[in-house]
């Protein structure tokens, strides 16, 4: 079990447990995306060309992700044997599954790029300001985390650059908009977009759970209307005016 007493740790390290502090000092929020299966189609990156709401990153893909900003291999043998499939499976099924599928997630592994963006979305409430211009979100904060379970173990998404987006800024033409999309602020969606930095080999204890922790970067957020169907602010609008030339 990882100790939380400083201690001399490589600059990427540091920052990790900076992060971690901040879950220690007070309680964090997290939202729980947890699944069993081994279902691998999930390899192409989250950029939104269609224009439709893409899926959220699923938790194999993050339990993977972890060990391959680690480096070695998961043992993949084991998660076919510890997944619900491979229980309800008769023997001859079984070693089947043990010959395919651990090779099939070997090979999916293999192709897996660390620093590809992940998807994790946020659901929450929010009310405007009129004398700040924006709004806030309940329960979006510095020790909100994404909460990732999968065949047993938990891992901990955090959002490195959060407290840049913890007021939502918004022009008066999106104020109505934005409140007529999210049943007026009561159903607000967040689609944030991440880029994974650093893992932490140690796993640590956060509430009742061990958690292997991931530190990812925001790359930018969407708000989506509660039919999912038009996203009503995006993470720019924040960005100064040099920024937003990037985007042109």
């Amino acid at each position: 079990m990882k100790k939380t007493t400083p201690c001399a740790k490589a600059p990427f390290l540091t920052t990790l447990l900076m992060a971690v502090a901040l879950f220690l000092s007070s309680p964090a929020f997290a939202q729980l995306s947890e699944d069993q299966g081994m279902d691998m189609d999930f390899l192409s990156a989250p950029e939104n060309q269609s224009g439709d709401k893409p899926k959220a990153t699923k938790s194999m893909y993050v339990a993977m992700l972890w060990q391959k900003l680690l480096g070695g291999s998961p043992d993949f043998i084991g998660w076919v044997q510890n997944s619900p499939d491979y229980a309800k499976a008769d023997a001859k099924t079984q070693m089947d599954m043990i010959k395919t599928r651990a090779t099939e997630m070997d090979q999916t592994y293999s192709l897996l790029t660390p620093t590809e963006p992940v998807v994790a979305y946020f659901t929450t409430s929010m009310v405007y300001n009129r004398k700040k211009g924006g709004f806030t979100l309940r329960k979006w904060n510095n020790h909100t985390y994404f909460n990732y379970g999968y065949l047993g173990q938990r891992y901990a998404l955090i959002p490195n650059g959060i407290d840049k987006f913890l007021f939502l800024k918004a022009p008066q033409t999106l104020v109505k908009p934005m409140l007529d999309g999210t049943d007026n602020g009561k159903k607000t969606t967040l689609e944030i977009t991440l880029v994974p930095q650093k893992a932490d080999p140690d796993p640590l204890r956060i509430g009742k759970n061990d958690y292997r922790l991931i530190l990812a970067d925001i790359l930018k957020i969407n708000m989506w209307s509660t039919d999912g169907k038009n996203i009503l602010w995006d993470s720019s609008i924040m960005a100064p005016d040099e920024i937003l030339n990037l985007y042109q």
